[in-house]
């Protein structure tokens, strides 16, 4: 091996953050993406395109515009994106013009999370309605003893409104953003992955979307990670437990009842 391959392979060396099983899985999930990337049948059985693909990470997408494209061009390149990011591979299925920025959702590890731990003096909610009755009547479920921190969506029996307001927030948190930020890269199409095998691509993202709800495919709770002083003086959402402790962060994720 000649000085230069070395250097160029040291160069591509990243320092690779401690994951969870999740976020294991989605990094060896898009390494499969990559080993298989032109083989057009295995593409075509598991994402349902007629192509090739080409991998992008995308950080290097969000800067295509000023610096050009960059594929993924060696294994040691792929990596975690990060929560500025929706989209964990970009793919360019370059045999039919179709570009997909994916999300992936692993189920390695617990139920992938929707929407994580967010008050409602979340920036978000400056621009998304809160779900202020959603939450109300978790509080109020929770205050009668009719259910525990974790409630079932289908349990809510929420109306058509409140349906339709989950979801604009189901949908914002899934592809737009965070409670924080709007992502860099929005992500336009979801695929579950479970031991390093894909069991399903969702091209769209509405698609994805109305099927979770249709199917009643999450779990609601109000906690209280990630409350802040500014969080706690907002007593919009608060629930107190009977020791005292009080609760304002709404989390949304999967249930873990998804046949693979």
């Amino acid at each position: 091996m000649n000085k230069a391959h070395l250097s160029d392979i040291q160069k591509r060396k990243k320092i690779v953050p401690m994951l969870n099983k999740g976020e294991k899985g989605e990094i060896n999930i898009i390494k499969k993406l990559f080993f298989h990337r032109n083989d057009r049948s295995w593409v075509f059985e598991n994402l349902s395109y007629d192509s090739r693909i080409a991998l992008v990470n995308p950080k290097d997408y969000d800067r295509w515009i000023t610096h050009g494209i960059s594929f993924i061009n060696h294994e040691e390149d792929i990596q975690k994106t990060g929560g500025l990011f929706k989209s964990d591979v970009v793919l360019f299925f370059y045999d039919i013009g179709i570009i997909k920025r994916v999300s992936i959702k692993c189920f390695d590890g617990g139920a992938p999370t929707i929407l994580n731990h967010t008050p409602r003096t979340a920036k978000c909610w400056k621009k998304l309605a809160p779900p202020d009755a959603i939450v109300a009547k978790m509080n109020r479920m929770r205050s009668c003893g009719e259910a525990g921190e974790d409630i079932a969506l289908e349990r809510l029996n929420l109306d058509d409104l409140e349906m339709n307001h989950l979801k604009k927030i189901v949908t914002y948190f899934v592809s737009m953003g965070s409670g924080a930020r709007h992502s860099s890269v929005p992500c336009d199409s979801i695929l579950y992955a479970k031991n390093n095998e894909i069991f399903h691509f969702y091209p769209s993202v509405s698609e994805y979307v109305e099927n979770l709800l249709t199917e009643q495919k999450m779990v609601l709770s109000i906690r209280n990670k990630g409350m802040s002083k500014k969080a706690l003086a907002d007593k919009t959402w608060m629930y107190q437990e009977p020791d005292g402790k009080l609760k304002g962060a709404l989390n949304i994720r999967l249930t873990g009842k998804i046949n693979f």
